[in-house]
């Protein structure tokens, strides 16, 4: 039985109106996480997420996300961009994609996808889909890398965290 991948991509604009869609297989306190923040000129502050499921059945959620703070508010980007890769490990594992017109798979092989999504004038870009192994998967890893660029001179080269073992 091969394994599925299913993603759900979506912008923080268009999150409310996903986020009934997406269903929750296992509770954040069985989640496997990774988070980093890194200060960048004229006090602000870059963080990049990656999490996903720790404990599934039949399904796997995952989410990732750039964020740009000021302080401890929310400052938005001149562009902010996240690019996140999903993985299931295991012998036989498959994936299907189904993608909004907005976002552009990169890079899509037999176990893994990778996306990218470049949100403009926003604090924010992020993702989240389900991951459907079948029985021969072991585990599934997720990585989030995020870059922006702030006015005219400040820029965040890409950082990466990766939640599991990739």
């Amino acid at each position: 039985m091969a394994s599925t991948f299913v993603f759900r991509l979506f912008s923080a604009t268009a999150a409310t109106a996903a986020a009934g869609a997406l269903v929750l297989t296992a509770s954040p306190a069985h989640a496997t996480s990774s988070s980093q923040s890194w200060n960048i000129n004229g006090g602000y502050k870059a963080t990049v997420n990656a999490w996903h499921c720790g404990v599934y059945v039949k399904a796997c959620d995952w989410k990732t996300s750039t964020k740009l703070y000021k302080g401890k508010s929310s400052a938005k980007a001149t562009w902010i961009q996240s690019r996140a890769i999903v993985k299931s490990h295991g012998i036989g594992a498959s994936l299907e994609i189904s993608k909004s017109p907005s976002i552009k798979i990169y890079s899509k092989t037999k176990d893994k996808a990778e996306y990218r999504w470049k949100n403009t004038k926003t604090w924010i870009s992020d993702a989240s889909g389900q991951v459907k192994p079948g029985f021969t998967a072991t585990h599934i890893s997720t990585k989030s890398c995020g870059a922006l660029k702030i006015g005219k001179n400040i820029n965040f080269k890409e950082k990466c965290v990766t939640a599991g073992a990739f």
